[in-house]
């Protein structure tokens, strides 16, 4: 079984005090680094179909991770099918996918993911729990992590999947409203559940992938102003591979230096499909990470 868990809105900013992720300390995150491989993903402008230097979203993070390739903007707007995806190669080769995350991401990891398509696949199920919507989403920076990780686990545990995909929404979601300290909060409540996950996941001798899918959380005050920044941000994303015979033995490293950039968001599928030794079809362009992390 492969777990891949996204971080929405998680991306790789300065290491000093004015990027609440560097703040808040995630200790299973900087952990992850000391004991698996790990690198920076281009998560913006033309290698995701945008603009040059135009930041990523949630939207375009989740196609491009889901497709496996670059989709330009315009043929998002067409709305059309976009055949191959990591979705539609799992169900041709008979395996069982779950989709969980709450429902202001429900888009991003079922339409969007699955390369424009709204329908469930063959062998695809989604947990969507509701959202709790807020007119002051910074007083909940909590969201509803803790039941998507009760749900993830519950469904490894009963081993029923092939694949399971988990989204954490709280660093976009409360990155955008701008308030540096609940956006350190929500950094460490979604440390707090990759550390759950992690070890389930250890546990049953599965592998979790982990990626962020564009930057926000990382700049959420004006560097010149000092005033809230509310948009996405340019920056390359994390991505993690965590698996027993990934781990690297007694490997000490400075959590923050500079993560290397291997490769961009048109890749996790690829790495995925190798993961579980199935065909990456030709209309990815992506590559798979394996080579360069293990």
């Amino acid at each position: 079984m492969i777990i891949l868990a996204i971080l929405d809105g998680w991306g790789i900013g300065k290491f000093d005090d004015s990027n609440p992720i560097y703040v808040a300390k995630p200790k299973n995150i900087l952990g992850l680094q000391e004991r698996f491989p790990y690198g920076a993903l281009k998560s913006s402008g033309l290698l995701t179909g945008l603009s040059w230097k135009e930041a990523g979203g949630s939207k375009e993070g989740h196609l491009a991770i889901g497709t496996g390739r670059i989709i330009e903007k315009d043929e998002i707007s067409k709305g059309t099918k976009i055949p191959n995806s990591l979705g539609e190669v799992l169900a041709a080769n008979k395996k069982t996918d779950l989709k969980v995350a709450e429902s202001l991401k429900e888009e991003c990891v079922t339409y969007y993911f699955n390369g424009l398509q709204k329908e469930p696949l063959e062998g695809e199920f989604r947990a969507i729990l509701p959202s709790e919507n807020s007119p002051n989403p910074e007083t909940n920076t909590e969201m509803r992590a803790t039941a998507i990780t009760d749900r993830a686990i519950a469904s490894i545990n009963e081993g029923g999947f092939d694949f399971i995909l988990v989204n954490y929404a709280n660093p976009d979601i409360i990155a955008h409203t701008g308030n540096f300290a609940a956006t350190k909060d929500s950094i460490q409540v979604v440390d707090r559940e990759i550390g759950r996950l992690l070890e389930n996941t250890l546990n049953q001798n599965h592998a979790l992938v982990i990626a962020g899918s564009h930057g926000n959380a990382e700049v959420v005050l004006d560097p010149k102003t000092g005033k809230p920044e509310t948009t996405n941000n340019p920056d390359p994303v994390p991505f993690y591979l965590a698996g027993k015979e990934y781990e690297k033995a007694g490997t000490q490293i400075d959590p923050y230096a500079q993560i290397p950039t291997i490769g961009m968001l048109t890749d996790v599928a690829p790495t995925i499909l190798e993961l579980m030794n199935l065909p990456i079809p030709q209309e990815m362009t992506g590559e798979s990470l394996l080579p360069q992390l293990t």
